[in-house]
């Protein structure tokens, strides 16, 4: 008698066991579904999202000729780009570039900045890149609003010739520079190269002079010229 009441017990709370186990799998089963389809839904959102800005990418890319000052490059038949030349007070450079980046997804791959006079000469490849949520925050200016040098830099070398070219490296990079080219580490133009030295100027007008140190004078005549 004592055995069958058991095995009754037993058998009774095996299936409770199993009953709960089965419903535990089947919520977490709607659970993991209901997350499947979340998350599905917003992939489908943000692909239709990206699909309509690149339609309007595309629309805003055919007026670019008739709109702004620019050349289209081209990669297989296709524009992959433009490329800016011009020179420009700094505020029509900002609004110009403000401008650009608020209708089009571009990345920048070449820049090169050069101070004549109270205006920048600007030479700008910019490539257009499949559109997304947000826009990445670029500052492409020559300088920024700063009152300190970002970086020291050491002056390697300087060259003289038809245009006087100095070497200089900043963090572990060397880069020929000619006087009146922008310095995008620094935040500085190369405004003099003298023999043993070279001035540069910050966007807010500081000038600060590098010098040949001993153990770099000797290394002028192993680089390249520019």
């Amino acid at each position: 008698m004592t055995t069958v009441v058991l095995r009754k017990l037993t058998s009774s709370r095996y299936l409770t066991c199993l009953l709960a186990l089965e419903c535990a799998l089947a919520i977490w089963a709607v659970q993991a579904l209901w997350q499947h389809k979340n998350e599905s839904q917003r992939s489908i959102g943000y692909y239709h999202y990206q699909e309509n800005q690149w339609r309007a990418l595309n629309q805003a890319i055919r007026t670019i000729p008739h709109d702004l000052p620019v050349q289209m490059l081209y990669g297989d038949e296709a524009v992959v780009g433009m490329r800016l030349q011009q020179t420009m007070e700094i505020a029509a450079w900002r609004h110009l570039i403000d401008e650009l980046h608020k209708r089009f997804w571009l990345t920048p791959t070449a820049v090169q900045w050069r101070r004549e006079g109270y205006q920048w000469f600007a030479d700008i490849t910019w490539h257009f890149v499949r559109p997304s949520t947000l826009k990445p925050d670029l500052n492409i200016l020559p300088f920024e609003r700063q009152q300190t040098w970002p970086s020291q830099g050491t002056l390697v070398s300087t060259l003289h010739g038809q245009r006087s070219a100095a070497l200089i490296k900043v963090d572990q990079e060397e880069m020929w520079l000619y006087e009146g080219n922008w310095l995008p580490q620094l935040q500085a133009t190369l405004t003099q190269v003298d023999q043993e030295y070279v001035v540069l100027q910050s966007g807010q007008g500081e000038r600060r002079q590098l010098y040949l140190s001993a153990a770099t004078s000797p290394r002028a005549s192993t680089h390249k010229e520019p």
